[in-house]
């Protein structure tokens, strides 16, 4: 069946709406004072606004077609919800939620891997416009990556202290990266032809980089907790 363009026009339009609520709320919680009022108010605010933009754009990564979309959509949804949970549940519990998070991160990787081989076995060597080694990169990397962090989850019965901390915040801090890149690279149309391909909108990205790698650090190497 042929696409609506009233519907897609209106899923974009969602999209991009509830995109800058989820980059606008994710900021404030990233610079708040981490377990305020503040904070959690803009992290639940982030959490559900991200899920609504991913899912909008997993409908649009399958419609268009852009394949690459579709799996990064689906991805933030895991990455928030994954996050969202572990900072919520105490500490060392896992249970069978862990285990379809293992489950949806693998088929993220193996979902890579097989795109990246179609497109590699394509004359044009892309898959929907991207080269196969973006499939394979999201796929091993991301994908992969966030599979064996959830083994270890699952393997150890659940994770506490400042690992469970650093497993909220980099999900958390991931899932902002991409939804701030889309906005401000990925979509340079809206706004000023001035700024376009400049440094201004590659600072919103550049920013979210730095502010993961240092409450990363501040979590994992030093004493810091979360305030109660």
């Amino acid at each position: 069946p042929k696409e609506s363009p009233m519907l897609s026009a209106a899923t974009t339009g969602i999209h991009i709406i509830v995109g800058a609520i989820a980059i606008a709320s994710g900021f404030t919680a990233f610079l708040s004072r981490k377990g305020s009022f503040i904070h959690r108010r803009a992290g639940n605010t982030f959490f559900v606004s991200m899920l609504i933009s991913a899912l909008s754009g997993v409908v649009l990564g399958i419609t268009t077609p852009v394949t690459l979309s579709a799996i990064g959509g689906v991805h933030v949804v895991y990455l928030v919800t994954t996050s969202w949970v572990t900072i919520q549940r105490p500490e060392r519990q896992s249970g069978h939620f862990e285990i379809a998070a293992l489950l949806v991160s693998l088929a993220v990787a193996a979902s890579g891997i097989i795109y990246g081989l179609e497109a590699s076995n394509s004359e044009s060597g892309l898959k929907d416009g991207f080269p196969a080694i973006l499939y394979f990169i999201y796929g091993t990397a991301m994908g992969g990556f966030s599979a064996v962090c959830d083994l270890t989850v699952v393997a150890r019965g659940g994770v506490a202290g400042a690992h469970r901390l650093a497993r909220h915040l980099w999900r958390m801090g991931f899932a902002m990266y991409v939804a701030t890149a889309s906005f401000f690279l990925g979509q340079p149309e809206v706004f000023l032809e001035v700024l376009r391909g400049t440094l201004v909108l590659a600072a919103p990205v550049l920013l979210i980089i730095l502010m993961i790698v240092f409450w990363l650090f501040r979590v994992l190497y030093t004493n810091w907790t979360l305030a109660r």
